[in-house]
């Protein structure tokens, strides 16, 4: 009888510390798949676009009417044990960079050479739906608010968890 009873202390045990050590390694669900996707603003739905569809160095990245275009499509290559990726876009396979941590900045295209402003974390919040933070910075990528027209700027601003801060992912 006191062999079941020291038996079912210690399997009570056991399940304890295993369910206290996934409780602490878990953190937010990143949305770590590779492929090419297109990001639509839930806030505002517009997708991410390469203003112009230019390949030129430094051309801002905005938000325009989803047309399915190249220039608004994205690859994302994730790494074992990293939950962030370059954020390429398809039709000049160059990356998005960050180059400052100042919120309200933009972010343009650069030939990729995998600095800390060009990786991007996508923070997964379910049903496809991302939010995307740079890791340099810090900041999410979030609705400009300018101009109203069918074009509108993204910006770097501090991460709440807004509407026009949410990206869905197709």
């Amino acid at each position: 009888m006191k062999l079941t009873s020291s038996f079912t202390v210690r399997a009570g045990i056991a399940a304890s510390a295993a369910l206290a050590a996934t409780a602490v390694l878990a953190g937010p669900a990143h949305a770590g798949v590779s492929g090419q996707y297109q990001f639509q603003n839930a806030g505002t739905g517009k997708c991410l676009d390469v203003q112009a569809g230019s390949s030129a160095d430094n051309t801002p990245l905005q938000q325009f009417s989803c047309n399915g275009k190249s220039h608004q499509r994205f690859s994302l290559s994730f790494e074992v044990d990293n939950p962030t990726s370059l954020l390429r876009a398809t039709h000049s396979n160059k990356c998005m960079q960050a180059f400052s941590a100042t919120p309200g900045t933009s972010v343009v295209q650069r030939p990729c050479d995998n600095v800390s402003g060009q990786r991007w974390e996508f923070i997964e919040l379910g049903g496809n739906k991302v939010t995307v933070k740079n890791v340099a910075s810090g900041l999410c990528l979030d609705d400009g608010a300018a101009p109203s027209g069918s074009r509108r700027e993204v910006r770097q601003t501090v991460c709440t968890g807004a509407a026009t801060q949410v990206w869905t992912r197709y």
